[in-house]
C-alpha cells in the first residue's frame, strides 16, 4: 500500500501500520448487548509514540482522534473481506501516562467462520495481530532534535528516509491529525507496542439455524396469494 495514497475526503492521506500481538486473555465486558453469531475482541488500536514504520502519535493528536475508529471496518489482510466492525474506542493511559487509543470489535464469525476460527486458534497461542489504518491530513517530519513541515521535509528530500536514517538520525513522519478508518487482521507486526485485549469465549457455540427467504425477498413488489406461498415454500431451515 502507497503510504502516501490520497483519500477522495478533504485531502487525507491513508497510511496503515501493524500492530503487535498478546498473550492476554480478559473475559467480556458489558458494554454492549451480546449476539452468539459475534465473537467480540478487544484491542489496542494505537498507542503514544513511534513505530517501526516510522510513524509518531502524540498524546494530543490520539486524544482528538479517539471516537474515529466506531463503526469502521475490520477486514482481513488490509482488503476483502470485510470480517466485522469497530463498536467502540476510546482513549486512555497506562500507568506511566502513555496514551493509547482502545477499541471494541465485533466479528461476524457465522457469516465468516473460517477467518473466525483463525483468529480464535491464533490468539489462544498468542500469535494474533492487527494492523492500524489511518488517514492523515498534515504531518511534521522530525530528525532527531528537529522538526520540519511538511514543504521543508520535501525540499530536503527527507520524506523517502521515514522511518530510515539520514546522516546518522532516524527520519519519523509525526501526524498533526488523523482519522482512524479501520483495522485488518494481518500475518507481521511491526508496531510492537500495540497490543489486543481479549477474543471474547463463546457462550454458547451451538449454531443458530440459517433462514434463507429465497424469491420472498427479491424486491419491494407486492405479491399475490399464490406466488407469496410458492415464495415461502422455499424456505429453507440450516443447521
Amino acid at each position: 500500500m502507497n503510504p502516501n495514497q490520497t483519500s477522495p475526503l478533504m485531502g487525507y492521506k491513508k497510511i496503515s501500520i501493524t500492530l503487535a500481538n498478546i498473550d492476554k486473555n480478559i473475559t467480556n465486558t458489558d458494554t454492549h448487548q451480546f449476539y452468539p453469531d459475534l465473537m467480540y475482541t478487544r484491542f489496542i488500536l494505537c498507542h503514544e509514540g513511534d513505530n517501526a514504520n516510522g510513524d509518531f502519535f502524540t498524546k494530543d493528536v490520539l486524544y482528538a482522534a479517539q471516537k474515529t475508529p466506531k463503526t469502521k471496518p475490520i477486514n482481513w489482510e488490509h482488503g476483502q473481506p470485510i470480517i466485522g466492525t469497530i463498536l467502540d474506542s476510546v482513549y486512555k493511559e497506562d500507568t506511566s501516562g502513555k496514551g493509547y487509543i482502545e477499541a471494541e470489535g465485533a466479528i461476524w464469525k457465522y457469516v465468516y467462520p473460517e477467518q473466525a476460527k483463525k483468529i480464535k486458534d491464533k490468539f489462544s497461542t498468542g500469535s494474533l495481530k492487527v494492523s492500524m489504518e489511518c488517514y492523515y491530513k498534515d504531518a511534521s517530519y522530525k530528525v532527531g532534535n528537529t522538526l520540519y513541515t511538511q514543504h521543508q521535509a520535501e525540499s530536503l528530500g527527507l520524506i523517502p528516509y521515514v522511518g530510515r536514517e539520514y546522516m546518522g538520525q532516524k527520519v519519523y513522519r509525526v501526524f498533526n491529525e488523523v482519522i482512524f478508518g479501520g483495522v485488518g487482521v494481518v500475518a507481521n507486526p511491526a508496531d510492537k507496542a500495540a497490543v489486543f485485549l481479549s477474543v471474547a469465549k463463546d457462550n454458547n457455540d451451538r449454531p443458530f439455524a440459517h433462514l434463507q427467504l429465497s424469491a420472498a425477498q427479491q424486491g419491494p413488489e407486492k405479491l399475490s396469494k399464490a406466488k407469496a406461498k410458492e415464495a415461502f415454500a422455499h424456505l429453507k431451515l440450516k443447521a
